[in-house]
């Protein structure tokens, strides 16, 4: 009891949750993977601060809404605090106030790869002294998408077992502001992006011209199909999914596009 830490007005925990806003029809992503780590920033809501806080502080979310890390407390002075968070965790990034260059993974065929892609920012709110969790709400800043395979004309379902797809000539670098989580115009040298099988590949916003080679099929036995953009182009937002179901043919492709 003489070294509780609960006091009205003294050290009381700051308890952290988070969700992230899901953006695909068919893989349910409504939390932070486990053992993904987030970056967050705190500061005194005041104008004038009576306590500072070490920024940039990594937490590692549970997969179930949980955010673990080093603990903090509300300040001594009874305010409440401003937090914003990103993910995922970069340790360069020290200034919550500054911007950063993030980059997505060419090949993204492994989870760990897609999760270090899917760029998530929890918007400043402000959080008044609390006994229960405070949930810090993240949004996908990027874009996704996903191409699920059907087997057409002279297939079977086993044909495309081992098939893999690329998203080609995607710009994939991004200038991120911390301060509120804007991106700048999509940047960097073309590259050929490998998708994940279940969750698709994150992409930097970007309009994709007519006539591109966009996707490219490839058999496990190495016969090659390709997708190329239609006239009016194709315009990638951030914070949506496009998803195509694309059914493979012996002499071919055809497909079908939603955005959620």
């Amino acid at each position: 009891g003489a070294c509780s830490r609960n006091n009205e007005t003294g050290d009381q925990a700051i308890l952290l949750g988070s969700i992230a806003t899901t953006a695909t029809r068919a893989v349910p992503d409504t939390q932070i993977a486990s053992g993904q780590q987030i970056g967050l920033f705190i500061a005194e809501d005041h104008a004038t601060p009576t306590t500072t806080y070490t920024q940039n502080l990594a937490y590692t979310a549970n997969g179930s809404g949980g955010l673990t890390g080093t603990v903090q407390y509300y300040p001594g002075s009874g305010n409440g605090v401003k937090i914003s968070a990103y993910h995922p965790y970069n340790s360069a990034w020290t200034d919550g106030a500054q911007s950063y260059t993030f980059t997505v993974k060419a090949d993204q065929s492994a989870n760990a790869d897609y999760f270090a892609s899917d760029l998530l920012y929890s918007v400043e709110g402000q959080y008044a002294r609390s006994k229960t969790a405070h949930n810090l709400v993240f949004g996908h800043v990027l874009s996704r998408i996903t191409c699920e395979l059907e087997p057409g004309d002279g297939l079977a379902a086993r044909d495309l077992t081992g098939a893999t797809v690329k998203i080609q000539g995607i710009l994939p670098e991004v200038t991120v502001d911390l301060s509120d989580g804007t991106i700048s115009a999509a940047a960097g040298a073309a590259v050929n992006i490998i998708q994940n099988n279940s969750y698709g590949a994150v992409v930097v916003p970007q309009t994709v011209a007519a006539g591109t080679q966009f996707i490219e099929v490839t058999r496990s036995t190495g016969g090659k199909l390709y997708y190329a953009i239609p006239a009016g182009g194709l315009t990638l937002t951030g914070g949506e999914s496009t998803d195509f179901t694309i059914t493979v043919n012996l002499t071919g492709i055809t497909l079908t596009t939603s955005v959620t």
